[in-house]
């Protein structure tokens, strides 16, 4: 069975487009204690370690919490609470690409960091806090970015990588979303969901053409801008 995981604020077009392409999609409830835009956000609330195995926060929903273990997901509590500022709403907000994940290191979660050490993933250490956000991983081989600190350490690992500038991508209540929070990837059907309409983004293009050459289909949700609701994750049981 697919699983898709996303905030619960995503919009209803979205939402059905989706239902095409999975069995049960789990939307993730607000946390009142971090900041309206990101209150929803998956990639703030849990991290996957795994097809079907993911950490959560140990204040999560306690409805998402129970749908996500009805639905057969191996769910894993996390040792730190989430608050309101950064950078203390980060530490589940980790990006893994193939055998490397992303993150200030301070402030991974220390199940996070056990549970990907079992998988032999290891940690590569940047600033930027927020970077699962930042990206999005294609294959394990490639990735796409708009922060230049990740993208500088993708392209010493030998990760292909697109590099693009911040901005064009909705976020409301902030000046702009992440590339990472509008996006998603079903590995085994190699296919990128994308929450608006590369139409609408400025480097749109740029975007098409790399998830082509990956040899990825692109799923836009819905016709318009691009909207970071938190990345789109999704798993396998």
């Amino acid at each position: 069975m697919k699983i898709c995981l996303a905030s619960e604020e995503i919009r209803r077009e979205s939402r059905e487009s989706i239902l095409k392409l999975v069995d049960k999609l789990i939307f993730i409830k607000p946390l009142e204690d971090l900041y309206t835009a990101i209150s929803s956000h998956g990639d703030i609330q849990v991290c996957p370690v795994g097809k079907n195995k993911i950490v959560v926060h140990p204040k999560i929903h306690h409805e998402t919490l129970g749908s996500m273990k009805k639905a057969g997901l191996e769910v894993l509590t996390g040792q730190m609470e989430l608050k309101g500022k950064y950078p203390e709403n980060i530490y589940y907000n980790v990006g893994i690409c193939g055998k490397y994940y992303f993150h200030k290191l301070s402030h991974t979660d220390s199940i996070v960091r056990a549970e990907l050490a079992k998988e032999n993933i290891k940690p590569v250490g940047v600033r930027q806090g927020y970077a699962k956000c930042s990206m999005i991983s294609i294959g394990g081989s490639r990735a796409v970015t708009s922060d230049p600190v990740i993208g500088k350490k993708t392209l010493g690992l030998g990760i292909e990588t697109l590099l693009v500038p911040p901005g064009g991508i909705l976020l409301p209540g902030l000046d702009y979303g992440f590339i990472g929070g509008c996006c998603g990837v079903d590995e085994s059907e190699k296919v990128v969901f994308l929450n608006g309409s590369t139409d609408k983004y400025l480097y749109g293009e740029e975007l098409r053409a790399f998830i082509k050459k990956a040899g990825y289909d692109l799923v836009e949700l819905h016709g318009g801008a691009l909207e970071d609701i938190g990345s789109i994750f999704i798993l396998e049981v």
